[in-house]
């Protein structure tokens, strides 16, 4: 994992990168291990490449950026499969390496990029043409500044009246070619559908940039709406019997146990590449971001299924003060409470280590106005700053007794979007059926990497960890996806929450042996653990974001 700089200024003027000595603490909290970099003259054009690592994986850690004659490459990611790499040499030479060995060799960059699985954000120089991208679900940030024909591209830059920046759109490959006096940018989209690359194109415009769009490649990406089938009368099962019953009577049918047991394969298989994937000095421990909810746990089971038992498996739980009252039970630390006690009870054997992260409203107002508002940046919104705050002190992982020395966060992103969990999905089942409700979901999944998976890339990274995420990885995806929606929840007004929403990762916890778990409802992150006040609009400005220091 890295954080990542790429600067490009006219060489005849005398513009100075401003913006690199104001993010470079950021960047160096989010790789602290090694930095270095280089410039470049192409042209009229300066480009400045800076790389600062954290070591995750391979058996030595590898210097950014990477470079061999006029080809350099910067990388901020995890190769977990695909067919570009062979899963052999990633594990014994780590990611880095291979990948810039292939791109040179490819004929291809966009047709490398889409062969790879994992997060990444990257920055390849090749001779006199710039590339940069980020995956196709947006899981690691990439930030873009244009001021003055001076242009930044990097994963974190601080919060400047004078730098408007915006996130990089996870749609496709860009390119700059250096050769030519103007910086224009173009872009080789992946096959996502049309609407999202124009909305993207509309927001990079405001930056002064020109955009061209090469759809030589490009196959537009369409929702089909499958036909509701026999087995959907299965699920009255669940309006007849008590939860448990219902549970065990869809688990003994073949259609449901065969769903199940396919998603905890898929699930194992993304959990166990994910705690593997490190290196010798920080192999003992991993920490999962717990509120105790049904994806984290189901987390933790997983994890613990594929770790020794000489690894610690911490758990991180965050609560606020609330009214200057020194009172830190809130919702989410009762269930977390009550997961961990099945946890145990379950697993004794395992060391569950517990972190209650206790944050005063006095180190909140402070933490925000001073830092965390920088790693936000460009968002703004009231529900920006709750989760963003929120995930920051969980993942920092300082209880009052110790820090967890952990550098792997397993997280549960995605889940709700995969499987039906929001109150939305319910509103839309309730006004539109079945297709409402899939065209709901689809567009949730649409917008994911533009909602918040880049925010939380650099509010994790700035303690120096890595952020990963078994539920997006790509079989898991393309498995659940391929799913008819009646499969992956049953939103009726007649089940309880904590049911019928997100039924088939439900199934699966209590395929696991978890009995407590699988009923809890979803809780928001912002309201569970007491950061938010549910009387204001989360789509305002945040005021402690605009009053920074």
């Amino acid at each position: 994992m890295c954080g990542i700089l790429c600067s490009i200024t006219n060489a005849e003027s005398n513009t100075t990168c401003s913006c690199i000595d104001q993010s470079d603490f950021f960047l160096h909290n989010r790789g602290p291990d090694l930095h270095d970099i280089t410039q470049v003259l192409l042209n009229k054009w300066n480009v400045s490449l800076l790389g600062y690592v954290l070591w995750l994986q391979g058996k030595n850690p590898v210097n950014q950026p990477v470079h061999e004659n006029d080809q350099y490459m910067l990388f901020n990611g995890d190769i977990f499969g695909g067919e570009l790499i062979q899963d052999e040499t990633r594990l014994n030479e780590g990611d880095t390496l291979p990948l810039f060995n292939a791109l040179i060799k490819s004929q291809s960059i966009l047709s490398s990029l889409k062969q790879l699985n994992g997060p990444y954000a990257i920055v390849y120089l090749d001779k006199n043409k710039l590339y940069f991208a980020r995956d196709h679900y947006g899981r690691r940030s990439l930030l873009i500044s244009n001021h003055n024909n001076h242009l930044v591209i990097s994963s974190v830059l601080k919060r400047n009246l004078n730098y408007k920046c915006i996130e990089i759109p996870p749609i496709g490959l860009f390119h700059i070619d250096l050769d030519q006096d103007s910086l224009e940018i173009n872009v080789e989209p992946w096959n996502i559908p049309s609407n999202l690359i124009q909305k993207a194109i509309q927001e990079m415009e405001q930056l002064n940039l020109k955009i061209n769009v090469n759809y030589d490649n490009y196959v537009p990406l369409t929702i089909l709406h499958k036909e509701l089938d026999s087995q959907l009368s299965m699920l009255d099962v669940l309006l007849n019997n008590t939860k448990e019953e219902s549970f065990e009577k869809l688990l003994n049918d073949i259609y449901w146990q065969t769903r199940v047991i396919k998603l905890k394969d898929l699930l194992q298989e993304a959990v166990h590449i994910r705690v593997i994937t490190q290196p010798k000095h920080c192999k003992n421990t991993i920490g999962i971001l717990f509120s105790g909810g049904l994806d984290c746990t189901i987390l933790a089971v997983l994890a613990h299924k594929c770790l020794p038992l000489s690894t610690e498996i911490h758990l991180f739980n965050v609560a606020f003060e609330k009214n200057n009252v020194n009172n830190f039970d809130t919702p989410d630390r009762k269930t977390a409470i009550e997961s961990l006690k099945e946890l145990s009870s379950i697993y004794p054997e395992r060391k569950w280590k517990f972190f209650e992260i206790n944050i005063l409203q006095t180190e909140l107002q402070e933490q925000c106005s001073k830092h965390i508002t920088h790693l936000i940046n460009p968002l703004s919104s009231i529900l920006d700053d709750s989760l963003g705050c929120a995930v920051w002190f969980a993942s920092r992982g300082c209880s009052e007794e110790e820090k967890s020395p952990c550098r792997l966060l397993l997280v549960g992103m995605g889940a709700d979007e995969l499987f039906g969990g929001y109150t939305r999905h319910r509103n839309a089942f309730r006004r539109g059926g079945w297709i409402r409700l899939s065209e709901e979901l689809a567009n949730d999944w649409n917008n994911l990497p533009h909602r918040n998976l880049a925010r939380d890339d650099r509010v994790i990274s700035d303690h120096s960890r890595q952020t990963r995420t078994p539920y997006l990885d790509e079989s898991v995806v393309k498995y659940v996806s391929s799913l008819p929606t009646w499969d992956k929840c049953y939103l009726s007004d007649k089940l309880p929450s904590g049911v019928g929403d997100k039924l088939l990762l439900r199934l699966l916890a209590y395929h696991l042996g978890l009995r407590n778990v699988p009923f809890f409802p979803k809780r928001a992150l912002q309201f569970g653990s007491r950061i938010a006040n549910s009387k204001e609009n989360a789509k305002d400005i945040s005021y402690r974001l605009q009053n920074f220091v």
